[in-house]
């Protein structure tokens, strides 16, 4: 079977202001997510999967799903109270759980190999289809991958940048830690810690946006680490479950590999709401050099 795109765009931008997952940014009224789903098509993807919240559900209804009928697109809505049975939240949680419980919550609807992206993030093409032909040729439920940029390209202007920094070794990931707080500073790179410490971070450092490809067996792990992490920090507030965090249980359990691939494709999101103009100005430059229509 082809591997299915499973596309995060429940939570909200709380340093954009917004629903940037809904805001234009092609000339035809496009949002960000739509260009990916064109590369999909012309890949030959055939099904998307859509984390949406309830706030946002009958927009992309609307918008997407209507828009695309070539693709079997499945609208899957992530809530707070999206959780493991027996569980129940703080009732002062206001924010989404995070990325690893955003792909948790389509465990049902997800039926083989399957690629994460952001539906806020412009990935390009190159990417896309890296993690689309490696799931392709990798059937063993041991292999996953990774897609990584230079660090440098996926900073903002505007503020920091949460960014997966990664080492890889021999072509494979050994080790990726979400820093939340990335920008640059006195013209060095910098991550600023939650206690206010600065850590330099390496020029040269491969970075992930979130665009990974894995193997059905993904969802093992990861009902054992939802389970874990809710039964320590249900009562948390913030605390966040991300994908990089069960991506290291992989690697330290040595219960699978994933493979480093880097693309040549640029880059762009929209983290701050400066960053939309700028995320306008590149789609229409990609659709004047003939790649989008």
């Amino acid at each position: 079977m082809k591997p299915v795109l499973l596309i995060m765009a429940a939570w909200l931008g709380s340093r954009y202001g917004g629903l940037k997952q809904i805001d234009p940014v092609g000339p035809n009224g496009e949002i960000l997510l739509e260009f990916a789903l064109k590369d999909a098509l012309t890949l030959g993807i055939e099904e998307v999967v859509v984390i949406v919240s309830e706030t946002i559900r009958a927009d992309f209804e609307s918008m997407i799903v209507a828009k695309y009928p070539a693709l079997k697109i499945t609208l899957v809505t992530q809530t707070l109270t999206s959780l493991p049975a027996g569980f129940s939240p703080n009732p002062e949680r206001a924010k989404p759980w995070g990325t690893a419980h955003a792909v948790w919550c389509a465990r049902d609807v997800i039926k083989w190999s399957f690629i994460v992206m952001n539906a806020d993030d412009f990935y390009g093409r190159d990417a896309l289809s890296q993690a689309y032909n490696f799931l392709l040729s990798h059937n063993e439920p041991t292999s996953h991958c990774i897609i990584t940029y230079p660090i440098t390209s996926t900073l903002s202007e505007y503020g920091t940048v949460s960014r997966g920094i990664c080492a890889v070794e021999d072509g494979k990931l050994t080790k990726i830690v979400e820093h939340t707080k990335v920008a640059r500073k006195d013209g060095k790179l910098v991550h600023t810690a939650e206690d206010g410490h600065e850590i330099i971070v390496p020029e040269d450092a491969p970075a992930n946006m979130n665009l990974f490809g894995f193997h059905t067996s993904f969802f093992e792990i990861l009902n054992r680490e939802c389970e874990e992490f809710f039964q320590e920090f249900i009562t948390d507030p913030k605390r966040e479950f991300f994908l990089p965090s069960v991506v290291m249980q992989i690697i330290k359990e040595n219960a699978g590999t994933i493979t480093a691939i880097s693309t040549t494709s640029s880059w762009f999101g929209m983290t701050y709401p400066e960053d939309r103009l700028e995320a306008k100005n590149k789609i229409q430059a990609l659709i004047d050099r003939g790649e989008y229509v």
